[in-house]
């Protein structure tokens, strides 16, 4: 069986001056993916790494393509769907993979609407609110301390 690894890789990726300082923080290192390859490879498995969704949107055309299934440890970078776009691109290409599919992926990024499907669930979740522009906040006197202010994704 052979088994395609996507990730970003750390130590191949390029920020740009003004990035999040954190932007890397889900980024996969070369030492860790080695690591998974060994592991994966030690259980009879043959593998190959094919990289984040931009480089198998490049290169799925030339490649071997007879992966069993897909190791998914891709988790994008910049967009509030990025986990969810090597699944959904695997998911078009009628390739089987192993983790959360691409909605799922995309939902559990955003912490609001996790908290509203939590809430629907029975979960007591506190009160919250969604921000877009700061002085929406000057318009809402009722908030009172402790609160706990975080980004959306």
């Amino acid at each position: 069986m052979r088994i395609g690894i996507a990730s970003e890789l750390l130590e191949e990726y390029s920020f740009e001056r003004n990035d999040p300082v954190d932007l890397n923080r889900d980024l996969v290192s070369q030492f860790y993916l080695d690591s998974i390859v060994t592991s994966i490879q030690r259980l009879g498995y043959s593998t190959e790494w094919i990289g984040d969704a931009h480089s198998i949107l490049a290169n799925y055309a030339s490649s071997s393509k007879d992966w069993d299934y897909v190791f998914n440890l891709a988790e994008g970078v910049r967009s509030q769907n990025r986990a969810s776009a090597v699944p959904m691109l695997l998911e078009l290409l009628e390739i089987p993979y192993l983790g959360s599919d691409a909605f799922v992926q995309s939902l559990a990024l955003n912490k609001y609407q996790v908290g509203l499907a939590a809430r629907d669930l029975g979960i007591p979740i506190p009160e919250t609110i969604v921000v877009y522009d700061p002085q929406e906040l000057r318009k809402r006197r009722a908030l009172r301390f402790p609160l706990i202010a975080k980004p959306i994704h």
